[in-house]
């Protein structure tokens, strides 16, 4: 076990073996935990973060032990990531490179975890989940039918097109991403013309969805286009579509070799 450090601002251990390092920082305003007199971690309240690194992947899982912010932390990873792999709701992931960067709101969470995983190889690849997606109008979350992606997804009764959900990456590098839908398992209740619609680099394409299709769980691809890095791109789902109800799930894009 190595001290990184141990001070009235912070406290902090690595464990070689594991590839694990917890701090605690006890003071408001940024501060920077170093390793091997680099800088390795930050954060800009009083919170508890839990990292561990392994050859292709970073996870980190950040609290208020005080459980007094009504508001967000911001964490800095001295590490530069390929893509998101998966994060909790009330993670927000604001940059991948040069260095990882994310807000967690821990308002009200009553001195819970909350956790972020990070792929650091290969091929970017960007997934978000129903969970993290902005979402307009009635939509109600179910895990009733099968191999959805994560905790549930959501479904909406078919409308004029005034409920919406959102999902916007935050993509590392600009290029060609094939974008893909998480296709849970279907009914003849849900749409079979379900329109998405991506918006990239040059304009927008509509696609449209079969979404009664049985066994789901498959991701079908909605094309591959350009996109600038960061948040400028994103998909989005209506209700406009015919069938009783229209199905939000999780949404995947690839970056082109």
């Amino acid at each position: 076990m190595l001290v990184l450090e141990n001070s009235n601002t912070a406290q902090a251990v690595y464990e070689k073996q594991l590839g694990v390092t917890g701090a605690v920082f006890w003071t408001d305003g940024l501060k920077w935990i170093q390793k091997d007199g680099v800088n390795l971690l930050s954060s800009s309240q009083k919170s508890s973060v839990m990292l561990q690194e392994t050859a292709g992947s970073v996870e980190v899982a950040v609290s208020d032990p005080t459980q007094l912010n009504t508001g967000t932390v911001s964490i800095e990873i001295n590490r530069s990531a390929a893509s998101l792999a998966a994060a909790d709701p009330g993670v927000t992931v604001t940059q991948l490179s040069p260095n990882i960067k994310l807000e967690v709101n821990v308002n009200g969470a009553k001195g819970r975890s909350f956790k972020a995983a990070f792929n650091l190889n290969g091929p970017a690849e960007v997934i978000v989940d129903n969970t993290e997606a902005q979402i307009t109008g009635a939509w109600t979350a179910s895990s009733v039918l099968p191999h959805y992606y994560g905790s549930d997804y959501l479904y909406s009764n078919s409308g004029t097109g005034a409920d919406t959900v959102r999902w916007t990456p935050v993509l590392p590098e600009a290029g060609r991403y094939t974008v893909y839908y998480r296709l849970p398992d279907g009914n003849t209740g849900r749409s079979t013309n379900a329109p998405f619609t991506v918006f990239h680099n040059g304009g927008s394409t509509q696609v449209r969805i079969n979404q009664q299709t049985v066994p789901g769980g498959s991701w079908l691809s909605l094309g591959s286009y350009e996109f600038q890095a960061g948040t400028q791109g994103y998909v989005e789902l209506t209700d406009q579509a015919n069938g009783t109800y229209v199905i939000a799930d999780a949404v995947k894009f690839v970056k082109q070799e």
